[in-house]
């Protein structure tokens, strides 16, 4: 099994002077636990999940960048490694979001990103989209 095998293609992203407020709601509309901040050209320049979100709980984010909360991100994770390699590396950098970026093309432009549910998702043999129905009840997700 490789990383684009397990991989999500394509990532929201956001603009390193956009507000933590804004992506605050990227993140909640779109049901994604991670915005990758990319510089004008569109190259990764970090990464916002919810653990960085956490620390600025009662803050206001509107006076935040997303630069100001960003972890930065200066990894090049090739979508042909085998996910054991993926996976020893997020133990070591404690990364559980990795951003995925074709060498190929000579930027580094985001593809898709791994997370570790996505792969916690596999061991357990859940397709995507099958978690949310296992916690439906009466037609209702709880």
């Amino acid at each position: 099994m490789r990383v684009c095998d397990l991989m999500h293609k394509g990532v929201i992203s956001c603009l390193a002077d956009d507000s933590v407020y804004d992506v605050a709601r990227m993140m909640d509309d779109n049901h994604f636990r991670s915005v990758v901040v990319v510089n004008e050209g569109g190259e990764v320049w970090g990464i916002i999940t919810y653990r960085e979100l956490l620390f600025h709980y009662g803050e206001n984010l509107s006076n935040k960048k997303a630069q100001d909360i960003m972890r930065p991100y200066r990894i090049e994770v090739d979508p042909q490694w085998p996910v054991e390699k993926a996976i020893e590396f997020m133990i070591r950098s404690k990364y559980y979001h990795l951003i995925i970026v074709d060498p190929h093309v000579g930027t580094k432009w985001p593809v898709g990103i791994l997370t570790s549910f996505d792969i916690v998702q596999y061991m357990a043999g859940l397709e995507a989209g099958h978690f949310e129905q296992l916690l439906r009840l009466g037609g209702e997700v709880l």
